[in-house]
């Protein structure tokens, strides 16, 4: 998300963007890059084999990636909720998170 950076030169790249940073499964970013960018399933399979460097994807990777996906949609449903109780409408946008959700566990 390029709102989460600042670029001072054309070397100088600055994250400031930390509010949800710790220690986690590295696929937690990969499933939220492909949510927020709305891969497609060849896209996404593109990016997972150019960032695994393979030429076919191991069925575990990509189980756990649709798993963290649901979970992440989960999250920013509930996220949306809260925003939602304290006056900004976010009520469509947690719906259509909350739904994506529902389907990718169904489908696991």
């Amino acid at each position: 998300m390029g709102e989460n950076f600042i670029v001072s030169s054309k070397t100088d790249i600055y994250l400031i963007d930390w509010e949800y940073s710790g220690m986690n499964n590295p696929i937690w970013d990969l499933a939220s890059y492909s949510l927020e960018n709305s891969l497609s399933y060849e896209e996404e399979k593109l990016f997972l084999e150019t960032y695994y460097e393979l030429t076919a994807l191991d069925t575990a990777v990509y189980r756990s990636l649709e798993y963290l996906k649901a979970l992440q949609d989960l999250l920013w449903y509930l996220w949306a909720e809260l925003k939602t109780q304290y006056g900004q409408d976010c009520k469509h946008y947690g719906l259509t998170r909350y739904n994506r959700a529902k389907l990718k566990i169904n489908k696991l």
